[in-house]
């Protein structure tokens, strides 16, 4: 049976909503940052912007994809507050800050009393939490979904009223339409449900939880009729995310050793925020072991949404990667902190403190990992970059756009008074530098030059070699640098052939 709330001690209640507080202020550092949109954002955002709230079940421009209540509620928070980067991110900050108690009534439902403050520190310090709630991405109002699915969980453990399950089946319906892995929640929540009542052999709880989890089925089977068959057959996409499919059958030990390795990144810093991967795994199987004595729905909850995750890998229709995972954070950090509890009760008296030297390691790594986002949010600061060049460029000033910087320069072009008559963005040339070399030899004058994602793999670095080739054509007379952006003023007279080598090693 699942833990009814139980009276903690006033210190640890204090603690927890001290970790609330703690994380909503890391949130709110990372959103008033107000940093600039990187590609994968300004792509979103573009196509969000590009798109008709009447059109919304349509596919999004350049192969992006978001869920149809996202898209929804991000149509509404332009319209009250324009199309600003704060307000593109209000969906995502909301969303996180509202997780966080929600995650302490989860905690209080499923853990044991004094597993509930390490879980909410762990949840309010997790890096991706904290990032994901300052990006225009659906990723952070996945947690929320999730967690709200495992509170609804909770609410039809018992013996619900008529309200609660019109309610849960209302809610779970609506949700769907809000969370790409809503049905991944949703099917791990409703078959824990109903196997617990199978097991109970309680018939009644069997014929409700399964008329819950049918109706959530049906929306599903809407939603994906209407907005989300497009994205699974999206080719670019499927060519995207194919090397974060399940081996389905397994045909070596290679393939058998996916499904060992990729579960174990739930525990990394891309999911549940963990620097130390093997202790917070080891951690997570004392917790399965305690659960499994005390709380087997409360197990189930946590877990079957995985198994139904790595299924939905196997069948293609959903990636099982990093930042497309962090809804089952929640889930994560709940067993390790039930493990961190169990193994404290076993080791004592002889160790009573390794448990704590655990906790404090794991917290700390976590903070390591914050660091960033709290001293320098900054991923790709495109934005003062084109601010300077747009506050420096004479009258006459061209500007080139390297490819990278395509998507968040289309944003900020218009908004910084960059007419599209003196921006030219250049082609796509990745990996093919006599394609970029044609198409620098054709830039002349006064250019500013504009790099932000460059590409610098297989030993190519794609900025330094266009400055070998613009220094061989003309003179630079001005730079302007930021975090991953940086812009150069060259004076390149008339064009003319320019003989290079075809590649050169950073």
């Amino acid at each position: 049976m699942l833990r009814r709330r139980l009276v903690v001690l006033p210190w640890a209640t204090i603690g927890i909503w001290s970790a609330v507080l703690l994380g909503a202020a890391l949130r709110l550092r990372h959103f008033l940052a107000n940093r600039s949109l990187w590609l994968d954002e300004a792509l979103l955002a573009n196509a969000l912007l590009e798109h008709p709230l009447a059109g919304l079940t349509r596919p999004l421009s350049d192969n992006q994809a978001a869920p149809f209540g996202y898209l929804l509620t991000e149509h509404v928070a332009v319209w009250l507050f324009g199309s600003g980067e704060p307000a593109l991110r209000l969906v995502a900050l909301l969303c996180s800050l509202a997780a966080l108690p929600l995650f302490v009534l989860v905690a209080r439902r499923l853990l044991s009393p004094s597993a509930v403050l390490f879980a909410t520190l762990t949840f309010a310090l997790s890096r991706p939490e904290l990032y994901y709630a300052a990006e225009v991405k659906p990723y952070g109002p996945d947690v929320l979904v999730a967690l709200i699915f495992l509170l609804m969980g909770v609410a039809l453990a018992g013996t619900p009223t008529r309200a609660t399950l019109a309610l849960s089946a209302l809610a779970g319906s609506l949700l769907i339409w809000c969370s790409y892995p809503a049905i991944l929640m949703a099917s791990g929540v409703g078959v824990a449900l109903c196997a617990h009542a199978a097991v109970r052999r309680d018939r009644a709880a069997l014929l409700r939880r399964a008329g819950v989890l049918g109706l959530w089925v049906a929306s599903f089977v809407v939603c994906y009729l209407l907005t989300i068959r497009p994205v699974v057959e999206n080719s670019f996409l499927q060519a995207y995310w194919s090397d974060h499919f399940a081996p389905l059958p397994p045909r070596s030990l290679g393939d058998l050793r996916w499904y060992l390795e990729q579960p174990l990144a739930l525990f990394g810093s891309d999911v549940a925020g963990f620097s130390l991967i093997g202790a917070g795994a080891f951690l997570a199987l004392f917790g399965v072991a305690a659960l499994a004595r005390t709380g087997r729905l409360a197990l189930a909850l946590c877990v079957a949404p995985i198994g139904f995750t790595i299924a939905a890998a196997a069948l293609r229709h959903y990636p099982f990667e990093g930042r497309l995972l962090i809804f089952l954070a929640p889930g994560v950090l709940l067993l390790v902190a039930e493990g961190l509890l169990a193994l404290h009760r076993l080791a004592r008296p002889l160790a009573s403190w390794l448990a704590p030297v655990m906790a404090l390691l794991l917290l700390a790594g976590m903070v390591i990992e914050d660091r960033g986002l709290i001293v320098a949010p900054g991923r790709e600061e495109l934005r003062p970059v084109l601010e300077y060049v747009s506050a420096h460029r004479a009258a006459d000033d061209r500007v080139y756009i390297y490819y990278g910087a395509e998507p968040a320069t289309r944003y900020y072009a218009p908004r910084l008074g960059l007419d599209s008559a003196v921006v030219r963005y250049g082609s796509n040339v990745r990996h093919d530098l006599v394609a970029l070399q044609r198409e620098l030899a054709g830039l002349s004058g006064r250019t500013w030059v504009v790099f932000a994602h460059v590409y610098d793999g297989d030993g190519i670095d794609e900025e330094r070699f266009a400055l070998y080739l613009l220094d061989s054509q003309g003179v630079q007379l001005q730079r302007v640098r930021s975090p991953s952006a940086t812009a150069y003023l060259y004076d390149l007279g008339e064009p003319e052939p320019t003989s290079i080598p075809l590649r050169i090693k950073s």
